[in-house]
């Protein structure tokens, strides 16, 4: 199994790799967050996956709600950049897992 990182995914990663109450004394800097993040990649335990042509069309067939739902879209582009890749998602939010086909659900 390999762990990917998409655009959203780094984002987030890096966002809490800097966020004191996420990570308490051993809050990073901007600098440390991307030096964790390239010792990751360049150890290959996971890598960075450009989004795939295919993602669009299923991005916006998942994000065709008639409420607003400002909170969706991620959760929309997630399960898209899943399905157009061919990987397997791994959550440990409940909502999206129920959402996108295939999903493994993480249960802290």
């Amino acid at each position: 199994m390999r762990l990917c990182f998409c655009r959203l995914t780094q984002i987030g990663f890096l966002r809490l790799l800097t966020t004191p109450a996420v990570m308490g004394h051993q809050v990073l800097t901007q600098a440390g967050a991307w030096k964790v993040y390239d010792e990751w990649l360049s150890s290959r335990q996971a890598e960075y996956v450009e989004e795939p042509p295919a993602l669009d069309p299923i991005f916006r067939s998942l994000s065709q709600s008639n409420r607003p739902a400002p909170k969706d879209w991620a959760d929309s582009y997630l399960s898209a950049f899943a399905e157009a890749s061919r990987l397997t998602l791994i959550t440990f939010d409940q909502a999206l897992s129920r959402r996108t086909s295939g999903a493994v659900l993480l249960m802290p």
